[in-house]
């Protein structure tokens, strides 16, 4: 995942959690550190490069945009298999379009909702790895009883807003979200 925000890196962590997908979920700040992890390079060269089964993009990146990190991995051989799904706040169409241009196999509305999330990876058959119901509840009863349940990957992300809270979405704005997720639904390219 790439994205600046740590409110909505958690938000999307508490998803994959809802969802008891056990894959790991690497969150990184800037297009910059993502194409530098994707390559092997920088502060990643001793792992190499990687091919994660998914990137979720925010398009609102400091430094180089998302659009721009989209275009590179669009571009680069070792790179534009990997399916790009783009992240945002706005419902705009031009931005939406670009995407979906640029490839991506989807747009999702932010926060990151799980039935999206779970529509995403089942269209692209990706292989996630679930935990089973009665691990997932006594992670949360251990993760309660701990003193800092945050998540480790916070210290790369730069907090716009710490203590900010889940934007609340009337029902009409939620279904008009959802209609717009799916008639931005795109059929697996490869």
């Amino acid at each position: 995942m790439v994205e600046d925000s740590a409110t909505d890196a958690e938000l999307a962590l508490r998803t994959f959690q809802r969802a008891r997908i056990a894959n790991p979920l690497t969150v990184l700040s800037s297009s910059e550190q993502a194409l530098a992890y994707l390559l092997g390079t920088g502060a990643y060269t001793k792992r190499g490069p990687t091919q994660p089964l998914l990137i979720l993009l925010d398009l609102q990146l400091p430094g180089m945009s998302g659009l721009d990190l989209l275009r590179k991995i669009k571009t680069d051989k070792r790179l534009w298999e990997i399916p790009v799904v783009s992240l945002s706040m706005t419902k705009s169409a031009p931005a939406i379009v670009m995407c979906l241009q640029l490839g991506v196999v989807d747009h999702i509305i932010k926060p990151v909702d799980s039935a999206a999330l779970l529509e995403v990876t089942k269209r692209l058959k990706l292989d996630l790895s679930t935990l089973p119901r009665e691990t997932m509840l006594a992670a949360k009863q251990t993760a309660s009883h701990k003193a800092n349940p945050r998540p480790s990957f916070f210290g790369k992300c730069s907090p716009k807003s710490p203590k900010a809270k889940m934007p609340s979405v009337s029902q009409s704005d939620a279904r008009e979200l959802t209609e717009l997720q799916e008639i931005l639904m795109v059929e697996d390219i490869r």
